[in-house]
C-alpha cells in the first residue's frame, strides 16, 4: 500500500513539475554531500536508527531535470551482531517543480550497485564480502541561500540485496540534510 500511495504521489509530482519555471540550474554542475538517518525496515537488522554520509557531483540538463552521481557509505547491525557496511554509487535523476521564492521541490530516483562487507550474517556463514544492483527514489526540496549556494533536505526509501549464500534485504527510509554549492 505505502509502494502505490508512493507513485501515486511521484506522478503527482511530475505534473506539476511541467508548470512554470524553476530555479536555474540549466548547463551548471554541482557538488553536494550529505547526512542522513537511515531506519531499516527488515526484521534481520538489529537496531532500528543508523546514520549516513554521501557524496554527489551533479548537473543541470535543464531548470527541470538534473542528473547525478552520488556516492554513499552506512553501517548495519544484523540480529545476529553481524556488523555490516554499506556502500552505494547510484545514478539519480532529480525531477525539479515550479520553485516557491527560494525553495524548489523535486523528486529523486536511481538506480546503481551496492558493496557490502559483512561478518557472519547467520551463525553458519563466514566474514564476506558481496555487492548487488540497488535503487532509491524520493522527495526532496533545495532551498537557495545565495546563486551557488543551497541547502536541500530528501525523504527517499532505498533497497539493495547482499546476495551470497545468506542473503539479506536491506530496505530503509533515509532522512537527510544536505549542502551543494552551483559552479
Amino acid at each position: 500500500m505505502r509502494t502505490a500511495i508512493f507513485l501515486v504521489s511521484l506522478v503527482v509530482f511530475a505534473g506539476i513539475c511541467s508548470f512554470g519555471f524553476c530555479q536555474e540550474i540549466k548547463n551548471r554542475w554541482y557538488l553536494g554531500t550529505d547526512f542522513a538517518y537511515v531506519s531499516p525496515e527488515d526484521a534481520e537488522i538489529k537496531e532500528t536508527a543508523y546514520y549516513l554520509t554521501s557524496a554527489s557531483l551533479g548537473y543541470g540538463i535543464s531548470n527541470n531535470l538534473a542528473v547525478e552521481l552520488e556516492a554513499e557509505g552506512f553501517r548495519l547491525k544484523s540480529k545476529y551482531d553481524s556488523k555490516i557496511k554499506v556502500y552505494t554509487l547510484l545514478a539519480n535523476l532529480e525531477l525539479r517543480a515550479k520553485n516557491f521564492g527560494k525553495f524548489t521541490p523535486y523528486a529523486i530516483g536511481g538506480f546503481g550497485w551496492a558493496f557490502f562487507d559483512y561478518d557472519n550474517l547467520h551463525p553458519t556463514e563466514k566474514k564476506d564480502k558481496s555487492s548487488s544492483p540497488a535503487w532509491k527514489a524520493g522527495l526532496g526540496g533545495e532551498y537557495s541561500l545565495t546563486k551557488n549556494w543551497a541547502v536541500n533536505c530528501e525523504a527517499v526509501h532505498f533497497y539493495a540485496n547482499t546476495g551470497g549464500k545468506a542473503s539479506l534485504d536491506v530496505y530503509s527510509q533515509q532522512y537527510s540534510l544536505g549542502i551543494k554549492y552551483y559552479f
